[in-house]
């Protein structure tokens, strides 16, 4: 199992959604609504090791996926670059 944490580089990097399931997940895992696509994002590192991230965006993608109004849906998944911490 992989103790890290997101490097300081991410968000000076990169302006995504914040409206994950969780707080640890904002800009990991979102979705973003594009002309008539829905594009959702699922974070592979957390969802490979936490149960509680995995369950957390299980239960968020249903309620995206129910509330969907739009044509097409993307669903991808990332791993995002992490900082191992040292013991």
């Amino acid at each position: 199992m992989n103790t890290g944490v997101l490097t300081s580089l991410w968000k000076p990097q990169f302006t995504l959604p914040e409206n994950g399931p969780t707080e640890d997940l904002k800009e990991t895992c979102f979705s973003i609504d594009y002309q008539d696509m829905k594009l959702i994002s699922i974070d592979s590192e957390a969802f490979d090791e936490s149960m509680e991230s995995r369950n957390a965006q299980i239960e968020w993608l249903e309620s995206v996926l129910k509330s969907n109004t739009k044509k097409w849906i993307t669903i991808f998944t990332h791993y995002p670059y992490i900082q191992l911490l040292k013991a």
